[in-house]
Order: C-alpha cells, then structure tokens, then sequence
C-alpha cells in the first residue's frame, strides 16, 4: 500500500523511476520496497524531484567534523546555443553552481560555478560528471553498499537487528520512513575483522523507496562509513 499520495506530474515522474521490486522481511516486520530508487546525478534528480536538500557529517574518532549541506532546484527553462535547457542550481555551503542541461539530448550545455562559466569544450563529458559526482556522495556511497539487496539479506556480512517505522517531514511532504538497525561485519564490504554499525532510514515516497537518513553509531570501519546523513526536503517535479 502506498503511504504518500502522489497525483498529477508527481506521480508521472515518479513513477518514472521504477526498478524490479522485492519484499525485504525482519521476521514479523516487513519493508515493501517495491521500487528502490537512489540519486547520483542531477539526470536523476530531474526525472522526480524539482527541488531538494540533504547533509552530511563526517565522523573522525566518534566526533562530528565538518558538515556538507546540499541545496538542489530545478530553476526554469532556458535556450542555450540553440538548445532547450533545464536550468540547475546545486548550492554546496552557500556556493552556487548553475547546470543547464539538454533533457533531450542528455547532454550539459553550460556549467556556471562560482560566478564563471566553465569552458566545455576542453572537458571530456566523463570528467565533468564526475565534477558532479562531489554532491551526491552519500548517494554513490549506498550504491557501493547497495543498501536495498543488503537490507534484503543479499550478503553474509550484513545482519538487521530491528525495524522502526515513524512519519517524517521532508518540507511540505510527509514520508513514512523505515529505520533499519544494520551490522556489518568483513567482506564483502569490509575488512576482515571491521565493522560498522549503522541505521539507514528507507523512506516510502508510494511509487519508490528512497535512502534519507544514514547514521554511523559504532565500529571500527573506515572513512567510508562514519558519516551521518539526512534528507532534509523534497518538492516533485
């Protein structure tokens, strides 16, 4: 059953994003993650959401360092040389980078960071995607743990010990959002003999399952993992 009800555009785009679904089961508790969807890219973000925000703190020796705040919004249309673009705003810590982007073509037109446009024609399109890449790091981390076949019980190194459910407000969007208590423990995502103990917070948007909160709460694993991080607001495109 569907816990946030999406009409209109909203729930075209994202319905979009549907993948394979799966039953993840915790002995009486159960997350239907029907859909799993995990942003890291705008191209991403652009098919669902027409603005975001999340975070996240780096953990040295059990202490929060520096923390990364994250604004995305979809800032209107524009021809850019000739093309129909999508206009971007990535603000990192109050530094804003402006994206034109041809949805048609899935191409970057312009990229505009720190007031200066960026020449394009000397940088090959890989290395600019990873130019990026930066502000979706939580979200690539998920991908390398892939957090939805860990949670199904796809490897031996990962044990879930409870399930909780509570409703979150994500801006003007209230989001049903499964927290899972999780254990990792050597490969395949450790080194023998680490390990991590974590709460991925699966938030159920109807249509797909999203990540919106990851927090470290103790273990001896690397960088990789001692972090928190939190979606803080969403609007549909």
């Amino acid at each position: 059953m569907y816990r946030v009800v999406l009409c209109g555009k909203a729930l075209v785009t994202a319905l979009a994003v549907m993948l394979m679904g799966s039953v993840y089961g915790f002995g009486a508790e159960e997350i239907d993650i029907e859909q799993w969807y995990n942003p890291q890219s705008v191209w991403d973000l652009v098919t669902v959401f027409e603005e975001m925000d999340w975070s996240w703190t780096m953990i040295e020796d059990g202490v929060e360092k520096d923390t990364v705040l994250v604004n995305y919004r979809m800032a209107g249309q524009e021809v850019v040389a000739g093309e129909d673009t999508t206009l971007v705003e990535l603000v990192l810590n109050g530094d804003l980078s402006r994206v034109w982007l041809s949805e048609e073509e899935q191409s970057i037109e312009r990229l505009e960071t720190g007031g200066e446009i960026i020449p394009l024609a000397f940088i090959p399109a890989a290395q600019l995607e990873q130019m990026l890449a930066s502000y979706f790091w939580p979200f690539a981390t998920a991908a390398y743990y892939s957090v939805d076949q860990a949670v199904a019980g796809a490897y031996e190194g990962v044990t879930v010990d409870r399930v909780e459910t509570d409703l979150r407000e994500l801006g003007d969007v209230e989001v049903y959002v499964d927290e899972v208590e999780v254990t990792l423990r050597g490969e395949p995502f450790l080194e023998p003999g680490q390990s991590a103990n974590l709460i991925w917070g699966i938030g159920d948007f109807g249509p797909f399952q999203m990540l919106v909160e990851w927090q470290w709460t103790g273990g001896d694993a690397g960088d990789d993992t001692t972090f928190n991080m939190k979606v803080g607001r969403v609007v549909f495109r």
